[in-house]
């Protein structure tokens, strides 16, 4: 076996409304390895739209709410693709939080998603405190087995020192500090982020906020490649960007073994074991073979795969 590496991509939006943003979203699940949406405005009666996913990804969706007059509301959606994400089990899956435990290749994680409220009320901060304090608890339950990537609408730009890329601070901006510092996050978007500095931008005004986030553990620092804000795109209808994280993780791969020749036998038969003479000639040529391979300096690696060559062979040539 040998160790690689691959990139696996993570990507969260707010696509404001995923019917009328299908195009640019389907490019982003086409592109990605995790997809986090907010604001889907899809309801469980429409939740076919995700079935020309469902056989590559895993699909953990939180349905829209209807006013009693005009569009639906909120909704979210994880998408994780199986050939990277395995043994994925829903914790939570509410309106405003999603947790999933998970295994990218060889690495346990805890996938929260996060829709926070926006700060317009002291009823909405409370709310938020609640939902920050219930990730916390998951955070800290499986701090010693699983590493933590939070994604997701956060409402607010916390204050993070020696970064330029932070907007206006908001009611919710002290309470996401130190949820951030308490529970030892890397907010990665704002300390190795490039691209665009703000995630939201109203369609008709020129106002702009830095409101959407990737946190990570500490430890998952070591395989963080890049993180970045994606530029505007003409097929991005919605009013947010996307924010992405690139992690380089580890994988075990099979070396192919070298095809024997139509005339070499690949095994012996088992009644063979017990023909003394076929013991006696197979202990010769393992004798021969192993005072053979004394005679080469090599690595521990090599000795082992030689070693176990030379008990194939002596085998066949018996």
């Amino acid at each position: 076996m040998t160790q690689t590496f691959k990139m696996e991509v993570i990507v969260t939006l707010n696509c404001n409304g995923l019917k009328d943003n299908f195009v640019y979203v389907k490019e982003l699940i086409k592109n990605h390895e995790c997809i986090y949406l907010t604001e889907t405005w899809i309801q469980k009666s429409e939740s076919h739209i995700f079935s020309e996913f469902e056989k590559e990804f895993f699909i953990v969706p939180v349905f829209s709410k209807r006013h009693n007059s005009g569009r639906p509301f909120g909704g979210t959606t994880f998408l994780l693709k199986r050939d990277s994400f395995s043994q994925s089990d829903v914790i939570i899956q509410e309106d405003h939080i999603t947790v999933i435990k998970t295994t990218l290749q060889n690495t346990k994680l805890i996938l929260t998603g996060v829709y926070l409220h926006s700060s317009g009320s002291d009823n909405n901060i409370e709310n938020n405190q609640t939902h920050l304090a219930t990730i916390q608890g998951i955070h800290r339950q499986f701090s010693t087995t699983c590493e933590s990537i939070i994604i997701g609408d956060f409402q607010c730009c916390p204050t993070i020192p020696n970064t330029r890329r932070h907007s206006q601070p908001n009611t919710l901006s002290p309470i996401l500090t130190e949820f951030i510092r308490g529970n030892e996050l890397i907010p990665v978007d704002m300390t190795i982020g490039s691209g665009p500095c703000y995630t939201y931008h109203h369609l008709s005004m020129e106002n702009s906020s830095y409101i959407d986030h990737v946190l990570i553990s500490t430890d998952l620092s070591d395989i963080v490649e890049t993180s970045s804000v994606l530029s505007p795109h003409p097929c991005n209808t919605g009013d947010h960007l996307p924010v992405t994280i690139s992690l380089k993780t580890a994988c075990l791969q099979l070396i192919p073994e070298t095809q024997p020749s139509p005339n070499t036998p690949t095994t012996v038969p088992k009644f063979m074991w017990k023909n003394s003479l076929f013991i006696e000639k197979y202990k010769e040529k393992v004798k021969e073979h192993l005072t053979n391979s004394q005679e080469h300096n090599s690595t521990i690696d090599s000795e082992i795969k030689d070693f176990y060559e030379n008990l194939k062979y002596s085998a066949y040539e018996s």
